[in-house]
This record gives C-alpha cells, structure tokens and sequence, in this order.
C-alpha cells in the first residue's frame, strides 16, 4: 500500500479519484471543501478523515465519527462494504495545513474492507447530540428518535455526537492511527502515482501478496491455479515504483534480490509476486514464476476474474 507524506492533499487525491471514479466526479468538489474548510481546526480529531474512491462518485467523512454507531460516517463506509468493497480505493487523511496557499497532509492507503471490518467492531454507540448554537452556548439533546425534530427548535452551525463511553471511543480511533504507524508503505508522491498510472512516463511497479492471501506466498503459477483462485490485483499490495528504462524482467528480479533500493519496504522478488510494466500509458502485469514470468492480462480486472497467460516467457 501507498502513503504520501507532507503531500499536496487535494492533487493526489483528485488523481486517484481521476482514474477510479468514472461518473459523479462532481462529488470530489464537496470533498475539497470539507478537507479545506477543517484545515485549521484547532482539535487534531477534526483534521483526520476517511475518504473513498468509488466508480460512482468519492465520500469524505471524519473519521472519529466513523466510530460512533450510527452516524452517517458511520453508515456511509458499512454501507459500502457491503456493497462494492472490491472497487473502492481508500485513504486515511491526516491534514497539516496550508503551506503556501496548498493544502498539505498525510495520506494513508487503506484496505477498505479492513478498516470497514475495524469500524464494524470498534464504534461506540451514541447517547446525546450537543449543539454548537449561534447565540455561544451548548445544548445536548439525548439521542433517540426525534432527536433531529427537537434540534430545529435551536440555531446551531455545529454538532457533535457524545458516546456512551468516551475512554473506549477515543481508544478506537486513536488505535486506528497508530496501526497505520506500524504498518509497511511505499513511500510516494504525485509523480510516483502518475508514473504507475501509466502519466508520468514509462514505470515499473512491483506488487506482492496481501497478509490475506499468505497461503499463496511463494507458491507457483500451477499450484495456485489448480487451487481455483484466479488472481487479480485486490489480493496485492504495491511495494514500489519507479522509472523504466527498457531493462528486461530478468534485470529487475535481480536488482531486487541483490540490491534492494533504499525505500523498497518488501521482500527479496520472488515466486508469487508480480512486476508491473507501464510503457506509453499501457500496463502489462507478469507473474513471477518458477521458471520464469507469466503475463497476466486481465491483471487490473475487478473481483477475482483475472486469468493468467500460459506463454511463459523465460529467464
């Protein structure tokens, strides 16, 4: 998986979203806008977000409020889940501010199944809603139906949720973060992303197995295809990127196991990973194999419908 460190926030994200979200790109505008006006909150909470790319539009929610059951953040990433979690790219955003009129912050790829499942298990359930009124005071109002009725009675330009346990809520989306600390990244930046979307000029990326998919951690082409899995890119996670110069698979396997750049957070290259090519904008994906590489054409195919070329080509 990818993150961005101290990276122009709104230009990463409105790539990714150009390449994965196909119809109601319009929804990215609402999501500058929120990401923009919180900003300078003064509460670190209130700058972090989860935001998603789907064919069919992007959401931006505050991620603290992902943890409360619930909420419409809540909703709105279970809801997803369930509905097309193969086909959506997630991040974690962690907003620093502007820097020279741009919106600077950390970005933090996410399995969006994943943190669906976290979220699923973490969120504390609601009790009250506090109002933030015009007038400068608070009014908490028990949450229950009819909550949204009883709020109209007040001019308010801000809530909030109150969770039935503080402790245990800010412990779950405090968790969040720090395992996303811990966790292995290729380090990249916008030219690293255009390069692997095939609009930065001629790439190569390096893509090995999910911790899900372990079970086909080195294993070769046949064993995995006897096993009646078809693998595609959602059982992988990209390691690295970089440049492509015309150096042959060979060459990139040997690099790769003898000198490993300085950023490269993987494994040795070996059996089961796969070596993606980017030459004139078009990507071509080669299994490594046994005895060889194994071109996969249906590589970048949603769901698990990729099918695996039977020419080997050989070292």
């Amino acid at each position: 998986m990818r993150k961005f460190i101290n990276c122009d926030v709104l230009s990463v994200l409105n790539e990714i979203m150009l390449h994965n979200t196909e119809n109601y790109r319009e929804d990215f505008n609402i999501d500058k806008e929120i990401l923009t006006e919180s900003a300078n909150e003064k509460e670190y909470a209130d700058k972090r977000f989860l935001w998603m790319s789907r064919p069919q539009g992007t959401h931006c929610i505050k991620e603290k409020d992902a943890y409360l059951k619930g909420s419409p953040a809540y909703d709105t990433w279970l809801y997803y889940d369930e509905q097309e979690p193969e086909n959506i790219i997630a991040y974690a955003v962690e907003l620093t501010g502007f820097e020279n009129d741009v919106l600077k912050g950390d970005l933090y790829e996410l399995d969006f199944r994943e943190s669906a499942d976290k979220i699923r298990k973490y969120a504390a359930p609601i009790v009250a809603v506090e109002l933030y009124c015009d007038d400068g005071q608070k009014v908490r109002i028990p949450y229950e139906n009819g909550w949204h009725a009883k709020a109209q009675n007040y001019h308010y330009d801000k809530r909030e949720y109150i969770p039935d346990n503080e402790f245990d809520y800010t412990a779950a989306y405090t968790l969040a973060r720090a395992d996303r600390l811990v966790e292995q990244y290729a380090n990249y930046d916008l030219d690293k992303l255009k390069m692997e979307y095939g609009d930065g000029g001629n790439a190569f990326s390096i893509y090995q197995l999910k911790p899900a998919m372990e079970k086909f951690l080195f294993e070769p082409y046949k064993r995995i295809e006897r096993s009646g899995h078809r693998l595609s890119v959602e059982d992988y996670d990209m390691i690295y990127t970089d440049g492509y110069g015309g150096e042959s698979l060979e060459d990139i396997y040997e690099r790769f196991n003898i000198d490993h750049p300085k950023d490269f957070v993987g494994h040795s290259l070996s059996v089961s990973d796969v070596i993606v090519l980017v030459k004139n904008g078009a990507r071509t994906a080669f299994f490594v194999d046994s005895y060889g590489f194994r071109e996969l054409p249906d590589f970048f195919s949603s769901g698990a419908g990729a099918q695996l070329q039977k020419d080997e080509m050989e070292m």
